[in-house]
């Protein structure tokens, strides 16, 4: 059997800009087949909504609760056919505020909420309140059960989105792009996928835009396709990229493959 027939590797990873196509991808699974989203910014949805989807969703805001959110995401394997999860950053960024906001010790937890509200917001303001290393560890070792254990349910098709960061590698002292997440996950993360992709934006010679995305190797952003022969979507969709799975995809047009070139120089 070949790599791409098994059903559990259909794992993918949209590495992307903030308005590169990452959500609107998540939008063509929803069109595509029965999709549960999950995600920690309900903002995110209005542009799922837009594309005449209203998909169901669970909430994540409390790693404290991450069981229970697998519990939710695991029964609902057994109604849909994907998971969308989408971003990574920004579910971690809503543990760490939430954590971070939290009462520590008998004083604060005998405040009132809003004096502690007022208290914790004017700390963080000052730099003056940060998280313990425990607290960085049990959040760390949370987000990497959750995400693996995610990854072992039975959907179809499992993609989560992470934005990019910018970042110096740690051999080369080059700059390279890294998921904008905290930890070693942000260093393993590409790994537990079979396809990781780049998504941006193209701009034209002749101020046209297009969305892309691609799988090919390039030396600064951890892209992988395990599933055939690299290569770059013009406006991506989740149909397309199960084609190319598939083997059954078009052909790059010669747009695509330009960009694609370009981008492997």
């Amino acid at each position: 059997m070949k790599l791409s027939e098994t059903q559990a590797d259909w794992s993918w990873l949209l590495l992307g800009g903030s308005g590169s196509g990452k959500t609107h991808f998540g939008g063509t699974l929803c069109q595509a087949m029965p999709t549960l989203v999950v995600t920690a910014d309900p903002a995110g949805l209005e542009t799922i909504r837009t594309m005449g989807v209203d998909p169901d969703v669970i909430f994540i805001n409390d790693w404290a609760e991450s069981w229970k959110h697998y519990e939710e995401i695991a029964s609902a394997a057994e109604s849909y056919a994907a998971v969308f999860i989408d971003d990574l950053g920004s579910i971690q960024n809503r543990i760490r505020e939430k954590v971070s906001r939290s009462a520590r010790g008998q004083r604060e937890e005998n405040m009132r909420a809003n004096d502690l509200t007022a208290m914790t917001r004017q700390q963080l303001m000052r730099g003056e309140r940060r998280l313990a290393i425990q607290q960085w560890g049990e959040m760390a070792t949370a987000m990497d059960a959750f995400l693996s254990e995610v990854l072992k349910l039975p959907f179809r098709i499992t993609v989560m989105t992470v934005t990019e960061e910018l970042r110096q590698h740690p051999r080369t002292g080059e700059d390279h792009l890294f998921p904008s997440l905290q930890g070693s996950v942000r260093n393993d993360l590409t790994a537990m996928f079979s396809l990781v992709c780049n998504t941006f934006v193209h701009q034209e010679k002749d101020g046209g835009v297009s969305w892309c995305m691609t799988s090919r190797p390039h030396s600064k952003i951890p892209t992988k396709d395990r599933y055939g022969t690299p290569r770059t979507w013009l406006d991506p969709t989740a149909n397309k990229t199960v084609n190319h799975i598939k083997g059954e995809e078009e052909p790059e047009t010669n747009l695509e493959s330009r960009i694609g070139t370009g981008l492997g120089g």
